[in-house]
């Protein structure tokens, strides 16, 4: 009998590791992005709570068939390297505004208010290493500009 509670309770606490893993591994898909000015970083323009796009798969899907997107949110690609994407918004329901951020998490290019479904594509004039997409108008609305940056933070709810 003894035996058997051991086990029962060594099944029981494996299973909250997992999910305590599991848990854990997608709050690490979510993080605080910051735009402001590189002298000043704890003064951000905006923070965003931003998904992350890491995977081929994420990086391939990334914003398209959602209706809508949160205000003060983004996803973030990470590209992985410095390169000169292509991206479209072919299957992307909403308009948004895309920056192109280099590895030092400098603002590279912006495009701005892209149009849904257009397979037009969108390819900066510079490598980067990262692009976030946010909200169409919202560069605008905080005064987003190249030559900004981008801080990344954990996210805490």
């Amino acid at each position: 009998m003894l035996k058997k509670i051991n086990v029962c309770s060594a099944l029981i606490f494996a299973c909250f590791i997992f999910i305590l893993q599991a848990n854990t591994a997608f709050c690490a898909d979510v993080i605080r992005a910051d735009i402001a000015e590189r002298e000043n970083p704890r003064n951000p323009l905006i923070s965003l709570k931003a998904q992350m796009a890491v995977t081929k798969e994420e990086l391939s899907e990334g914003l398209m068939f959602r209706q809508s997107l949160p205000e003060n949110e983004g996803m973030l690609f990470d590209l992985q390297k410095m390169m000169i994407p292509s991206m479209w918004m072919k299957n992307t329901l909403i308009p948004l505004d895309m920056l192109f951020i280099d590895d030092k998490g400098i603002i590279v290019y912006i495009k701005e208010n892209t149009v849904p479904y257009s397979e037009e594509l969108i390819v900066p004039t510079t490598p980067c290493r990262y692009v976030l997409e946010i909200n169409a108008g919202l560069s605008e609305k905080y005064g987003i500009k190249i030559g900004q940056s981008l801080f990344i933070r954990p996210w805490r709810e």
